[in-house]
């Protein structure tokens, strides 16, 4: 017999998809700012700067052409 197992952590607005460079680590928000400093959470035509917050408390900021 045997075997089983699986499961997983649930996430934030059940977020899935995100590959995370530390696996102790999850995203916990993403933020999006355009040229002019606005700030929402989805994207903006043009210019995006995306804020990713993780839930050990680091951020990091990707600059995008959308």
């Amino acid at each position: 017999g045997g075997g089983g197992g699986g499961g997983g952590a649930p996430g934030p607005g059940g977020m899935t998809g995100t590959t995370d460079i530390g696996a102790d680590r999850t995203v916990v928000d993403v933020m999006y700012v355009n040229p002019l400093g606005m700030k929402s959470d989805r994207p903006f035509d043009g210019v995006n700067i995306i804020v990713t917050r993780y839930s050990d408390g680091t951020v990091t900021t990707t600059k995008v052409l959308k």
